[in-house]
């Protein structure tokens, strides 16, 4: 690989990393985040137990995100983690809200949630 095309791709990376940092610390991402807790809250309430995988859905409409979630590989959904216990239990415990923002703002930067919170 050329030196020209390497200082291409840390740019890009760095690029792109910088952007996760930057949606993770937005209210769009907060707000998110804040509609995948609660969607956790309702599975666990649902009876819907921790399999060790966690996949997400989301939709944002008229300013208001919606989230679902699942706690095994659910590939009608977006995958984020799977076969991954220690890190998929903190996010079963809702103990752990900066990874929650990183998620979302992953999921906003990617175009994966449906509808435009841009």
């Amino acid at each position: 690989m050329t030196t020209s095309r390497q200082n291409e791709l840390q740019n890009e990376i760095g690029g792109f990393i910088a952007g996760q940092i930057a949606n993770a610390e937005s209210p769009q991402a907060a707000k998110l985040a804040y509609a995948i807790k609660k969607a956790i809250v309702e599975f666990k309430e649902e009876g819907g137990e921790n399999e060790g995988s966690f996949s997400v859905n989301s939709t944002y409409e008229d300013g208001d995100f919606e989230a679902e979630v699942d706690f095994k590989p659910n590939y009608n959904m977006t995958v984020m983690y799977e076969d991954e216990v220690e890190t998929v239990s903190r996010l079963y415990a809702l103990t752990w809200d900066e990874e929650l923002c990183r998620l979302a703002g992953l999921m906003i930067s990617e175009g994966w949630v449906e509808g435009d919170p841009q």
